[in-house]
């Protein structure tokens, strides 16, 4: 005979084993269930990058389209720009060199005054000197001294420089 104890112990393994296979039911159902949600979640990404794809692929070719008319027509007109700008480019260097040439003469003839201006503020400087210093008198052989000729002579040189430049320039408007 079994007792009360060996009894509850007998029907506790019992409930243990339909508890335990209840659950393993529970479980594989569960797991069923699971796989076929993943199942459908996949297909459903893939659809949906399907679809994206398929949209990807329209936008880009009209995207494409569009660049293309667009930088067809950057092409064009940077193309008519560079011609504009070269043409107007020759022509200013063309009218700048001729300026150039035109007034080229008058800047040197410019340049030249300047410096005979120079030269002559310092003869007039040292004949001031020379005169206070002698009594406000012009010193004998004032003009017989070395430095005194020497800018006089850089005075002459300036003046003939003048003339043939004058005399170019005159030849050149003759012509």
């Amino acid at each position: 005979m079994t007792t009360k104890k060996e009894q509850d112990k007998a029907k506790e393994t019992e409930e243990k084993k339909a508890k335990s296979t209840q659950n393993n039911e529970q479980k594989n159902t569960q797991e069923t269930a699971d796989t076929g949600f993943w199942d459908e979640a996949k297909d459903n990404v893939s659809e949906g990058a399907k679809i994206v794809g398929e949209e990807a692929k329209r936008i880009g070719g009209k995207i494409s389209s569009y660049s293309e008319k667009i930088f067809g027509k950057i092409s064009e007109s940077a193309s008519d720009v560079y011609k504009i700008s070269s043409e107007f480019t020759k022509d200013a260097v063309n009218s700048a060199q001729e300026l150039a040439e035109k007034y080229k003469d008058k800047y040197e003839i410019n340049k030249l005054n300047n410096q005979k201006k120079h030269y002559a503020t310092q003869l007039g400087m040292r004949f001031y000197l020379d005169i206070k210093n002698n009594d406000n008198r012009i010193p004998r052989g004032f003009l017989d001294e070395n430095d005194i000729k020497g800018l006089i002579s850089k005075l002459e040189k300036i003046d003939q420089e003048v003339l043939e430049i004058t005399k170019d320039e005159e030849k050149k408007s003759n012509s």
